[in-house]
């Protein structure tokens, strides 16, 4: 095998139908890649819908793993693939016919040991008026694979890395990242500051695809909210954001400042008959909304630490 694609699954038996029929389409041959599906606790019929398939095509395997916690799944995925590299793959997303092929070209003809892809918009549940292609992709200025700077990060759902990698690291950090149905984010980002900090490059590749799923719920305009208020708490997790007092002050001026900046800059754009609301709030408020993360994650943690109260 020259590549493991690993699939960390938790009640999506539908949208994983769509996930492994796409790697069933791939222009390589199973020959070259095996598919590892790991089961995080699901509760519906995943393991039914992985089974089937695996009944199906030999080059695919299942593991359950019963820590909760996609970081733990993802630990699991690279420690029971039988290839030197392995592939992430969100279970919601589609790969496209060339996946496959274009990782192990890059895999065969350049020196990165990490890389990731590109993901576009997948609007399985519709699309609204105001909705933006830009809210659902990770499209970067880069042509061809390229090396990201620092402050650049590849999107863990379409990552691979070289299995020997993951073991010095010791994997993703299983105090971040999804949890069941708890939103959260940064196990991938935190290995990447970890890796760069020793000098390993990390690249992005924009002809190394796949279709990810623009989730029902992440169509209201208060995902976008959600979503950075957990970025920047997490980023404390994974030490990219600082907490001590000067730290914070500066954070507070950037969050004021950059609201004002933002109405500034924005408001005028709701004359405009392609910029609606929706969009106003979003780009008013979502960056703002990564920053109160931080503030209120780090507040409550020296509080915590003050009255010496456990985490909850």
């Amino acid at each position: 095998m020259k590549i493991s694609v690993i699939i960390c699954t938790y009640n999506r038996h539908e949208l994983l139908k769509y996930c492994l029929n796409s790697l069933n389409k791939q222009t390589v041959t199973s020959d070259d890649f095996e598919v590892v599906i790991v089961n995080n606790n699901s509760t519906d019929k995943t393991q039914e819908v992985a089974e089937n398939f695996a009944s199906l095509h030999p080059n695919v395997s299942i593991f359950i793993e019963k820590n909760q916690g996609l970081s733990h799944a993802r630990n699991r995925g690279f420690y029971e693939a039988n290839s030197d590299w392995v592939i992430y793959l969100d279970d919601d997303a589609k790969a496209h016919k060339d996946f496959v092929e274009r990782a192990i070209w890059i895999i065969e003809n350049t020196e990165y040991q990490c890389f990731g892809g590109m993901y576009l918009p997948w609007y399985h549940h519709g699309k609204p008026y105001w909705y933006k292609e830009k809210y659902g992709t990770n499209r970067m200025r880069y042509k061809t694979i390229s090396t990201l700077k620092n402050g650049e990060y590849a999107c863990g759902g379409i990552m691979a890395y070289k299995v020997d990698l993951l073991k010095k690291y010791k994997g993703f950090s299983t105090k971040l990242g999804m949890n069941g149905d708890k939103v959260a984010y940064g196990e991938e980002t935190e290995l990447q500051v970890r890796m760069r900090r020793d000098g390993i490059k990390i690249a992005y590749d924009p002809l190394l695809k796949m279709d990810h799923l623009v989730a029902d719920y992440k169509l209201n305009i208060d995902w976008f909210f959600k979503a950075h208020f957990a970025l920047g708490r997490d980023q404390i997790e994974m030490g990219i954001a600082k907490t001590n007092s000067l730290s914070l002050l500066m954070t507070t001026i950037v969050l004021i400042g950059m609201i004002i900046l933002h109405l500034l800059w924005f408001t005028p754009k709701l004359l405009k008959s392609d910029y609606f609301i929706q969009n106003w709030m979003i780009d008013v408020f979502k960056k703002p909304a990564k920053r109160v993360g931080i503030l209120y994650t780090a507040l409550l943690n020296k509080s915590r630490q003050k009255y010496g109260l456990n985490e909850a």
